[in-house]
């Protein structure tokens, strides 16, 4: 992981996931609040459009990679390699965090 002034790295493992993602980014970005963040959402090669969804929300703090289908533990590694956070969580993509998110962290 590179040295950054980014504070944390969501990263969300998605496959096929078109109905969940953008409840569940969204839930991010409310939730952090003005926590600097970004969120790595890892198109684990998804047949639907899972990663038209997260482009149409047109989030700055929102990038989106693919990758082969070689299963989650594989697209998590994948967003800890690209991260450039100090910390770095992940979030499934059918997921939706609440206020609690980031009191660990705090």
């Amino acid at each position: 992981m590179s040295q950054s002034r980014l504070f944390l790295s969501v990263v969300i493992p998605a496959y096929n996931n078109a109905n969940d993602i953008e409840a569940c980014v969204r839930s991010i970005v409310q939730h952090a609040g003005e926590t600097d963040c970004e969120i790595l959402v890892i198109n684990n090669n998804s047949t639907d459009n899972t990663k038209s969804v997260v482009e149409s929300m047109g989030l700055g703090q929102v990038k989106i990679l693919d990758c082969a289908t070689q299963g989650v533990s594989h697209a998590r590694n994948m967003g800890i390699d690209t991260a450039q956070g100090e910390f770095v969580t992940f979030v499934d993509a059918d997921d939706e965090v609440d206020e609690a998110f980031l009191k660990a962290i705090d």
